[in-house]
């Protein structure tokens, strides 16, 4: 018998494996199959056949798809660098792919929607139904917000980019959402993926994060087809099942039941991306020479703003890293003042959580093998730590 997926990992296990997942670390084999957590669409399996086929069409489709508008403008606003460390925009072609409805709804297959005919709707308990098309969103600059955001798989898979979109709050109390009576709010993907969120959730966010958003821009053009073209969700702090894409009805219930495929296989509801970090240099693959060396990578965190990321060579104390600084990040990524975060520091300040921190920390290396452990802490007072990471060192 076949075993499912979804319940391979306990949600204690898939957080431990986070924290050393490098651009081409360990956990890539895993993630493709296990969960439809991609770094390139082509051919991941989802233990089905059918999550077979549909891999091998989502990756014929890629790149070609007349959606995706980085097809003309590989970089999509963003430029990439050169030394091998993680940029903080993450360009569109290098997106990361994550299907969640590939393993685990049954004939899943990456959907074709068309922008004139597609329409949301929102109804359940609302005064009027109410049906949204994208040209009438695209049109209403008034109420959109831009935003930053880190997007993360549950196992590692992480990119970064600048977001468009309308508050889902607003559109609800458009279409005159019950709330007395609401419990929760149910997203359906046109891929049959499902997911939802308590009622408050929406109405009353946090000061230090934005509020839920239907978004359908990324660096100003449209979604790409793979990453939910023409509607998702998008949530500050929450890992990537919980970012419902393709999203054709949304409905406001007195239910309060939890619903999405991922918790159904024990999955918190909650989702709340958890302290991690990672070494991302594309050199720690890599025989390393003597001397000296700048290891660099990321630290993220949806409970707090990271504060520190720390590095302990071969069992040694922790020494702190160098963590980006925001000045800098403006002079290299211009847009990024078109972001929301950036126009009030005073609400969120930087680092930000649900936003991912660049660090580096130069090191002497001598012959040998060495091991790196990282630990992240944020301003909630979460700890996260890694498995150690074994790499050689030659001369």
């Amino acid at each position: 018998m076949a075993t499912d997926p979804l319940q391979l990992l306990s949600r204690r296990l898939f957080v431990r494996r986070l924290g050393v997942v490098g651009l081409g670390g360990v956990a890539s084999g895993i993630a493709s199959g296990w969960l439809g957590c991609n770094v390139s669409p082509e051919g991941f399996d989802a233990g089905k056949d059918a999550g077979k086929d549909a891999g091998k069409d989502a990756g014929k489709d890629a790149g070609k798809d007349a959606n995706i508008d980085a097809a003309a403008n590989p970089d999509a606003g963003v430029r990439a660098r050169g030394d091998g460390c993680l940029q903080f925009l993450t360009p569109l072609p290098d997106f990361f792919r994550q299907f969640g409805g590939a393993a685990s709804v049954e004939g899943w297959s990456l959907p074709e929607l068309d922008a004139e005919s597609f329409a949301l709707r929102i109804e359940g308990l609302v005064d009027t139904p109410t049906e949204l098309r994208l040209a009438d969103l695209e049109a209403d600059t008034e109420a959109q917000v831009t935003v930053l955001n880190t997007l993360m798989c549950v196992l590692g898979f992480r990119s970064t980019a600048i977001w468009t979109g309308i508050p889902l709050r607003l559109l609800l109390e458009r279409a005159g959402a019950q709330r007395a009576q609401a419990k929760r709010v149910r997203f359906f993907g046109a891929d049959g993926f499902e997911n939802s969120l308590p009622i408050e959730e929406i109405y009353a966010g946090p000061d230090d994060i934005f509020e839920p958003l239907l978004v359908f821009r990324i660096y100003g053009q449209r979604l790409p087809r793979e990453l939910g073209f023409p509607f998702r969700l998008l949530l500050a702090d929450r890992y990537g099942y919980k970012n419902t894409k393709f999203i054709q009805r949304i409905e406001v219930s007195a239910d309060d039941a939890v619903i999405g495929q991922y918790q159904a296989k024990g999955y918190p509801d909650d989702a709340t991306m958890e302290a991690v970090a990672a070494v991302t240099s594309h050199r720690i693959s890599e025989m390393l020479e003597a001397g000296p060396v700048e290891l660099c990578g990321f630290a993220l965190s949806g409970h707090g703003a990271v504060e520190s990321v720390e590095l302990a060579l071969d069992g040694g104390s922790f020494e702190p890293a160098e963590l980006s600084e925001l000045s800098q990040l403006r002079q290299d990524f211009p847009e990024l003042d078109q972001a929301v975060q950036l126009g009030q520091p005073e609400r969120f300040g930087f680092p930000m959580r649900g936003v991912w921190t660049v660090w580096r920390k130069r090191l002497e290396l001598v012959p040998g093998e060495h091991r790196i452990e990282l630990r992240v802490h944020d301003s909630a007072g979460q700890q996260g730590e890694s498995t150690p990471l074994m790499f050689r060192v030659g001369g």
